[in-house]
């Protein structure tokens, strides 16, 4: 299907889940800048011309808080997904800042569940955010580099599953 096509088919203001790499960019696969910056741009461009009603993001490093400033850029309103009560908690201190400001701007934030026990439940917690986004959205954008993380790996593995229209980004 062509690009316009399937912009067509998602309908007016569709609802969108973005996902992507928590490494952005991979400075130890020689990505930089560069490559930044052409995923900004891309990104801006794809949200323009969709223009979704609203976009779900977990706030977790990466390309999910960069995509958080870009909607805030493009007054795209978002809600963010919190995995568990304290999950901010655990945000890198450099990283803070960019999640105030994103929750600062978010039309809501919702937050899915009790601090985790372990590892585990910290994982169950994080596919339960994918599943509560995947289900709700009409459009999913997954962006991930030339080697993904394992979260992002096993996201894409299911995406597919989901019967929801999916933009597989790769930069």
């Amino acid at each position: 299907m062509m690009k316009k096509e399937f912009i067509e088919s998602l309908g007016k203001e569709p609802v969108v889940g973005i996902f992507g790499d928590t490494v952005f960019p991979n400075k130890a696969t020689g990505e930089g800048f560069k490559e930044k910056t052409t995923v900004i741009a891309e990104l801006k461009k794809l949200l323009l011309e969709i223009n979704p009603k609203k976009v779900y993001v977990i706030p977790h490093r990466g390309v999910s808080l960069t995509s958080l400033l870009i909607l805030q850029y493009l007054k795209i309103p978002y809600t963010l997904v919190n995995p568990y009560k304290g999950y901010f908690n655990n945000i890198v201190p450099k990283d803070k800042i960019k999640v105030l400001l994103g929750m600062e701007n978010s039309s809501a934030i919702v937050t899915m569940g009790k601090p985790p026990k372990n590892v585990e439940d910290s994982v169950k917690a994080f596919n339960a955010s994918e599943d509560f986004i995947i289900e709700r959205s009409d459009l999913i954008i997954s962006i991930s580099g030339d080697n993904p993380g394992t979260q992002i790996k096993n996201l894409e593995k299911k995406l597919p599953e989901s019967k929801t229209n999916v933009i597989f980004f790769k930069y």
